[in-house]
């Protein structure tokens, strides 16, 4: 009996000599020589880190640590270290923190290609790589990432081909690939990502139709393709996502309608269709004044020619604060359904072919602090109820005199 207490006494003081060497030991081995490994890849030292050799790495700045499903060590599961001064590559060795959640790389200077075995980090929830200087392709194998629920690698040097292996990321909410030089179609495997919120390729090269299903990507809030080569026709499909606040498709090839259907997006409040071709203003007018939450509506360098509808069925926008179609070539007057913009901020309509004279009631407008109507054929004298206006000396007419 004695015997088995004494046992028990020595059994219970190694298990806590082990907890206690456990706790004493802040960076797991392997975690080191991987931190150790991007540090020895850089061009200069790494701020709030001591140097390579030192063992207590769960201590540098950026570094988190923390235990893993009841181990007795503590494991890297974060590496913050961005907008640190970083200078150089990023190492392969990364691909020893095996237990890592987040990578935040974002707003240094690193150059060259993404090491391929970066993407077996199985664990990896936040990819953050924007705002560098990294080049090459995109591997395939972030499709390996099925955790990931935050992939950005905007404003780096990227190319080719964004890899269609979307489908294995179901957890993806925020996509982020904007300023690279990304070529050829968007993916379409994109249409699987059920929980996304955030898609943003604007920037690039992307050719191609917006083929994407966005019947299945009902949680879309954001949607950035503006300033690519994309043509075809809006997708109807982009109504299936009513949370969506955000449409920005400006500076492409688009032609067509606005689609009805976009009269069911009540939340949208941002939409930006410049630098398109599209046609019939009018009926884009009396479907988009039923999104009663439209705040800035960009329409430029659209419908070359047509008229200025100014009819019945234009109620006009109530709560839209910037109303923008210059350079469109379109004829007609000054519409009066812009009386109902009550907290217009921004409106210009330069650069058409609007005829007549300048409304009146423009002057009650009282939120504006730009307004642009220069270069057009308008005739009569300026209304003094424009002198009024808190933008008057900035205002754009056909002239002041």
């Amino acid at each position: 009996m004695w015997f088995l207490f004494t046992f028990c006494v020595l059994l219970s003081l190694l298990f806590q000599a082990q907890v206690l060497n456990s706790q004493n030991l802040t960076c797991n081995p392997k975690d080191l020589r991987a931190v150790a490994g991007l540090f020895n890849g850089l061009d200069s030292g790494v701020v709030g880190w001591p140097n390579a050799s030192s063992s207590d790495c769960c201590s540098w700045a950026g570094v988190d640590c923390s235990y893993i499903s009841g181990g007795l060590e503590k494991r890297v599961v974060g590496l913050n270290l961005g907008n640190r001064g970083l200078k150089g590559v990023v190492t392969e060795s990364l691909a020893g923190l095996d237990q890592l959640r987040i990578l935040n790389l974002s707003f240094n200077s690193l150059r060259g290609p993404v090491p391929v075995d970066l993407f077996l980090l199985q664990h990896l929830q936040v990819l953050d790589l924007s705002h560098n200087s990294l080049s090459g392709q995109l591997n395939e194998g972030v499709g390996n990432l099925s955790n990931l629920t935050h992939l950005d690698i905007s404003f780096n040097r990227f190319s080719g081909l964004i890899p269609d292996v979307f489908d294995r990321l179901g957890k993806l909410e925020n996509f982020s690939s904007q300023a690279n030089s990304f070529t050829g179609p968007l993916p379409i495997s994109l249409s699987f990502c059920t929980v996304l919120r955030l898609l943003d390729l604007r920037n690039n090269s992307l050719t191609g139709r917006v083929s994407l299903n966005f019947t299945k990507m009902i949680r879309l809030r954001s949607l950035h393709l503006s300033s690519n080569q994309l043509n075809g026709n809006i997708p109807s499909t982009l109504s299936s996502c009513r949370d969506l606040e955000v449409i920005n498709l400006s500076k492409n090839q688009l032609h067509g309608q606005i689609p009805e259907s976009f009269q069911n997006l009540q939340a949208l409040a941002y939409l930006g269709l410049s630098n398109n071709s599209l046609s019939n203003i009018s009926r884009a007018l009396v479907t988009l004044q039923r999104c009663q939450n439209l705040t800035i509506l960009i329409l430029s360098m659209n419908f070359h020619g047509e008229e200025m509808p100014n009819h019945e069925e234009i109620q006009g926008f109530k709560k839209a604060k910037v109303l923008v179609i210059p350079y469109a070539a379109l004829s007609g007057s000054i519409p009066s359904w812009l009386r109902a913009s009550r907290d217009l901020r921004m409106l210009d309509l330069s650069w058409n072919r609007l005829s007549g004279g300048i409304p009146s009631w423009l002057g009650r407008l009282n939120s504006l602090f730009y307004l642009d109507l220069s270069n057009n054929s308008l005739t009569g004298e300026i209304p003094k109820t424009l002198t009024q206006l808190k933008c008057w000396k900035f205002c754009k007419l056909k002239d002041k005199r």
